[in-house]
């Protein structure tokens, strides 16, 4: 037996002789010099041991592992050692791939812009939408109106017959500006009108929660979300998730809708005469083929099966989803400036009826994990499109909730429900 573990229990006892040891004496220190020693080579020993099998794993599955760290904990990990250290700062960028299926897009950008997302929630309503004002309706103050317009009526009864005199005199002199007059109510009309755009009223008491800060009334995937929706309306935020994101049949199905919206823009613009070839760039033609053919086929999903003979790989797919998202709004520049195709909604992190069935399984899924459902239930029958029909419906609970906290008059805010 290990002399050591015999000494730990009994220190006054000498673990080779068996005879009594006074504390202080040069033997009693000599077995604890030896001991300690010894207990730090075996816990050195085990800590090597443990983390030499961690190291052993393949740094793509230490980079998973760590991508389950929240912001603290992945900071902290990067003191462990030298090799943590290099996976956090070297593998983040050459297997971005995976870092970015394993955040929400939203979430990572207000990571990389964390101080100021941390003002924003401390901001109240009033603050962010100033102009915004709410009309109280009170029916006393009615009844006191109806008061004095029945003062009123009196007081214009006497004086009726004052002005019946006065109005033969002014008649003649009404007749000549009577068109300068009718110019006028038209032009003041027309400023009346811009300044009601300008200017809405929303009927109603100031909510209780509109001078508080956001923090104080909303949850975290809420201010995030809330947070998300006001810098795209302040046309800050573009692109959120990369094409690279995505794989090779996501790829084909998003390139199936926008060559879809490309096509039906060119056909309005000529008033829905057949499309020419010359339309189109080179690069559209020669995947799409016959063009009205492909723009009236009923399902995208058809579609995309007619890119596929035609596109090869990711890399080409991707090219071409680029271009044809430049190419809409380059032609489209005068009235879709500031418009979303389905396609670029998907691209901001928006899910839609129609962008939804372009996510595959997994990337659906991310989706329903940061919307708070960690334990998915599995149906009995799993129909397609079940993950994007779940991912969609609870990004829609979200954002129906801030419309009904948020949706008033003068709130400039698209929240796509």
């Amino acid at each position: 037996m290990d002399p050591c573990l015999l000494w730990r229990k009994n220190p006054y006892k000498d673990p080779e002789t068996g005879e009594r040891i006074d504390e202080g004496s040069k033997l009693w220190k000599y077995w604890l010099k030896t001991c300690k020693e010894s207990q730090r080579i075996t816990k050195t020993k085990k800590n090597t041991e443990e983390e030499s099998y961690l190291e052993s794993l393949p740094e793509e599955l230490q980079l998973m592992i760590y991508g389950n760290l929240d912001l603290e904990d992945w900071l902290s990990m990067r003191k462990v050692s030298k090799t943590t250290h290099r996976i956090s700062e070297d593998l983040k960028k050459k297997n971005y791939q995976i870092y970015i299926q394993t955040v929400h897009p939203w979430k990572r950008y207000v990571r990389e812009h964390k101080e100021e997302f941390d003002e924003f929630v401390l901001l109240s309503m009033r603050k962010l939408f100033p102009s915004v004002i709410f009309e109280h309706y009170n029916e006393e103050e009615e009844f006191e109106e109806e008061e004095e317009f029945e003062e009123e009526e009196e007081f214009e009864e006497e004086e009726e017959f004052e002005e019946e005199e006065e109005f033969e005199e002014e008649e003649e002199f009404e007749e000549e500006e009577f068109e300068e007059e009718e110019f006028e109510e038209e032009e003041f009309e027309e400023q009346y009108n811009t300044f009601k755009e300008e200017v809405e009223v929303n009927r109603g008491v100031e909510p209780n929660y509109w001078t508080k800060p956001l923090k104080s009334f909303l949850t975290k995937v809420e201010l995030i979300s809330f947070y998300i929706l006001y810098k795209i309306q302040k046309g800050e935020i573009r692109n959120l998730l990369p094409l690279d994101f995505f794989d090779y049949s996501e790829l084909l199905y998003l390139l199936a809708i926008q060559l879809k919206v490309v096509i039906r823009y060119i056909k309005i613009q000529s008033k829905f005469s057949m499309v020419q070839e010359s339309d189109l760039p080179e690069e559209f033609t020669r995947i799409i083929g016959d063009i009205d053919n492909f723009f009236y086929v009923e399902f995208n999903e058809l579609r995309a099966n007619i890119l596929s003979k035609n596109i090869k790989t990711k890399e080409e797919a991707k090219n071409l989803l680029d271009q044809a998202i430049k190419f809409f709004f380059l032609i489209g520049k005068e009235r879709y400036d500031d418009y979303d195709t389905d396609v670029t909604l998907l691209l901001k992190g928006i899910i839609n009826e129609t962008n939804k069935d372009a996510l595959n399984d997994e990337h659906a899924k991310m989706f329903i994990r940061w919307y708070g459902i960690n334990n998915l239930v599995e149906p009995l029958i799993k129909f397609k499109g079940y993950y994007q029909k779940k991912a969609f419906e609870e990004q829609q609970k979200i954002l129906k909730h801030l419309k009904e906290l948020f949706g008033y008059k003068g709130v400039r805010i698209n929240f796509y429900v």
